[in-house]
């Protein structure tokens, strides 16, 4: 029950903060934390085609989300977009993400 009065919290109110356990920018507030694999392409070699849906959506100036068959890539206007992979509660990721892009969003 627990778990859904999170999820609630998250669409209808305000998000609980962590201490994200790193030095944020100014205005930067933790929300989620979990192990991941950091990836970075250093060259490409190979062209991987995907016919599938993909989307692309902007959070914020410089910072978008991509997703399609390869999973979830954060994509900067500069500097390298890191791939992250994790096991961690997609569910709970999912939910977190929407609400950041949400709250970019102008009314």
């Amino acid at each position: 029950l627990g778990r859904y009065r999170l999820f609630w919290q998250i669409e209808n109110s305000d998000a609980p903060e962590i201490d994200a356990g790193i030095n944020l920018f100014r205005g930067e507030r933790g929300f989620y934390r979990c192990d991941a694999a950091w990836h970075e392409l250093k060259q490409v070699t190979r062209r991987f085609n995907y016919g599938g849906p993909t989307m692309r959506i902007k959070i914020m100036k410089g910072v978008y989300w991509q997703a399609g068959s390869l999973g979830v890539q954060i994509e900067k206007d500069a500097g390298a977009s890191p791939s992250l992979e994790t096991s961690a509660d997609m569910e709970l990721f999912g939910l977190l993400i929407g609400r950041a892009i949400r709250d970019q969003m102008p009314t």
